[in-house]
């Protein structure tokens, strides 16, 4: 098992169905953890959740939107072993499952993750 924890958060339900996406690819994941933030939900639970999370081992956090709330929450959250990459795609979440299967450094596992989730972005023409 990698010492790596993953959290995913998010507005909404986007979390928890990228997990479900991922999990589909990659079959169950150990420490992994899906985090949605409901309209109108008070931030406090949310903090409270990822401060309890990032307490317990070196942790890659995916966000959804690079200034959304839940990064804001988080940010000030991390210390030396935890990294936040926004901007969350499944490309993102799958390589970053991957990658802490054999890197126990967060900062490995989140630069491999943002790497191909860039990768995954991709504009193609309409056919004719």
């Amino acid at each position: 098992m990698s010492t790596v924890s993953v959290i995913l958060i998010s507005h909404g339900d986007l979390a928890d169905a990228m997990l479900a996406a991922a999990e589909g690819i990659l079959g169950p994941q150990e420490d992994c953890h899906a985090i949605g933030v409901a309209p109108g939900e008070a931030l406090s639970g949310l903090q409270q959740c990822c401060r309890a999370l990032l307490a317990r081992r070196p942790a890659v956090v995916l966000a959804d939107l690079a200034l959304g709330s839940p990064a804001n929450v988080i940010r000030p959250l991390l210390g030396e072993d935890a990294v936040l990459v926004t901007g969350m795609n499944l490309g993102m979440v799958v390589e970053a499952l991957w990658a802490r299967g054999s890197s126990d450094d967060p900062a490995e596992v989140a630069s491999a993750a943002a790497k191909v989730g860039r990768e995954q972005i991709a504009s193609y023409p309409t056919g004719d």
